[in-house]
C-alpha cells in the first residue's frame, strides 16, 4: 500500500482511495495538513444504513498508528446523523461546505 503523492508532496489536502488485498475499501481518504486522516464513503441513497459503515469502522481498527478523525458517509440524506461512535452520515451540500474549511 502506498500513501505518498510524490509530485504534490507539500500541498494539502491529499486525495487517496484504498483498496487492500482482503477486500478492505474506502471511497476517499482526505489527509488534511496536521497529518489527520477523514475516511469517507460516498452513497447514492437517501436511506444510510448501518451496514455501510463497516469499512470506515475495520479501516479505524487497521491503522492505529495513524491520526484517524470520525469518518463521514456522503449520502442524499436530508440531515446529518451520528451512525455510530466513529461515522457520521452527511448530506452532500455539508459535505461540501465542510471540505471548503479543511
Amino acid at each position: 500500500m502506498k500513501w505518498g503523492n510524490t509530485q504534490n508532496h507539500l500541498l494539502f489536502p491529499r486525495f487517496y482511495y484504498l483498496r487492500t488485498h482482503n477486500d478492505l475499501e474506502i471511497d476517499l481518504i482526505i489527509e488534511v495538513e496536521n497529518m489527520s486522516i477523514y475516511p469517507i464513503e460516498i452513497k447514492l441513497t437517501k436511506t444510510p444504513k448501518m451496514g455501510m459503515a463497516q469499512n470506515i469502522s475495520r479501516f479505524t481498527k487497521l491503522f492505529t498508528k495513524l491520526d484517524i478523525k470520525d469518518g463521514k458517509i456522503i449520502s442524499l440524506t436530508d440531515k446529518n446523523i451520528k451512525l455510530s461512535k466513529e461515522v457520521y452520515i452527511q448530506k452532500l451540500e455539508d459535505y461540501f461546505s465542510w471540505l471548503q474549511n479543511i
